[in-house]
């Protein structure tokens, strides 16, 4: 959804980003901050006092969104749920975990502590705001307040019940504890968010007569909310369909690892032309360093293939879409229109996974069902 991004360290050992995308609004917002949201609260100053409260205005409206991102890391964390990382981007920040909350009461907890952090930010700069102004600090003073006021915002924004938003997830964590369906409570905070989309979109075209560019932000934000809400809504139904089964439950066996050694006429002499289309490669100490595909091999000229080895052809295993045996199938079958490499937590192949697994597990729930 948010796509590459910059990694910038690590707090509390969670891996911290920004996608490139950040890059566009940061001078966007410090332009606006200087040239007009300052010089219209506090007239008369020069140019450059402007632009620098106006800089480390920006860069706290940045760490606000960073707060907020964390607020959720760290509560997921309390809750026993793996954080991945926390990337910032063009519409805010996304914090992306191991797996979904275990419970309801983990689900509306972990989605209110965004918020809650905003919150508690906006009563901080509102309270810095006037002992800024107290104490003559005009300019500064005016920087606190906006910051103060975008919390606000940005809470009471996240708190709308649609899904993707930080609301929708609370609502769906209410539903499921009210009606002890995970699934559909999901199901119907992904169709609240799809709405809420549509209503966004709506009313940024109404405005672009009226407002020009300016109205193209909610065009964005409610096309983004159609998206995410539509895939949410794709995996409360797929977890429907699938239930909590496993990838590691329904994966076929690996294929045979080749040695990183070997070259490619090597494994066209040895290996089983009926055999996937994927292959791991070892090192001499048995460790997967990486997969040649069928389509590699094929691709190699005749005259390279005697000095070509498999591990210079293969694709490192960190650039090679993968799954974990223990994620839920409902998680990943998105990522199955092909086979792909299963690894256990060690990063081992241990399986593989594509549509023809996904296929035999629906056929035996529809039996099942039936």
């Amino acid at each position: 959804m948010v796509g590459q991004s910059l990694r910038l360290g690590r707090i509390a050992g969670i891996p911290v980003g920004i996608n490139w995308s950040l890059l566009f609004i940061a001078v966007l917002l410090w332009s606006s901050l200087a040239g007009s949201v300052l010089p219209l609260a506090e007239p008369g100053l020069s140019p450059v006092a402007y632009a620098v409260v106006g800089l480390v205005a920006a860069v706290g409206f940045f760490a606000s969104i960073l707060a907020h991102e964390m607020g959720h890391a760290f509560t997921a964390r309390h809750h026993g749920i793996p954080v991945l990382d926390v990337t910032l981007w063009l519409l805010g920040g996304v914090a992306r975990l191991g797996r979904q909350a275990p419970t309801a009461r983990s689900e509306i907890l972990v989605a209110a502590a965004g918020p809650a952090t905003s919150v508690a930010l906006g009563l901080v700069f509102t309270s810095a705001a006037s002992g800024l102004e107290a104490v003559g600090w005009d300019l500064s003073a005016a920087a606190a307040g906006w910051l103060g006021s975008v919390n606000f915002l940005l809470a009471v924004f996240n708190l709308i019940p649609a899904a993707p938003l930080d609301g929708g997830r609370v609502l769906a964590g209410i539903l499921w504890a009210l009606r002890g369906d995970r699934d559909g409570a999901r199901l119907t905070a992904a169709r609240l968010g799809q709405a809420f989309g549509w209503i966004l979109v709506a009313i940024g075209g109404l405005a672009l007569v009226t407002s020009g560019a300016l109205a193209l932000w909610p065009v964005l934000l409610g096309l983004f909310v159609l998206q995410a809400a539509g895939a949410e809504r794709q995996m409360a139904e797929l977890a429907r369909r699938y239930g909590d089964v496993t990838v590691g439950r329904i994966a076929s066996p690996p294929p045979w690892p080749v040695p990183a050694w070997a070259t490619v006429d090597w494994l066209l002499h040895h290996i089983d032309p009926h055999a996937p289309p994927l292959v791991p490669v070892v090192d001499a100490s048995g460790r997967t360093i990486g997969i040649v595909t069928a389509d590699q091999v094929r691709h190699v000229v005749p005259e390279w293939r005697s000095g070509l080895t498999l591990g210079e052809l293969a694709w490192p295993l960190e650039r090679v879409t993968t799954v974990g045996v223990d994620d839920p199938v409902a998680q990943v079958a998105p990522l199955l229109t092909q086979p792909v490499p299963v690894v256990d937590a060690a990063g081992r192949v241990v399986g593989l996974v594509g549509p023809d697994e996904v296929a035999r597990l629906a056929e035996q729930r529809r039996r099942t069902a039936a």
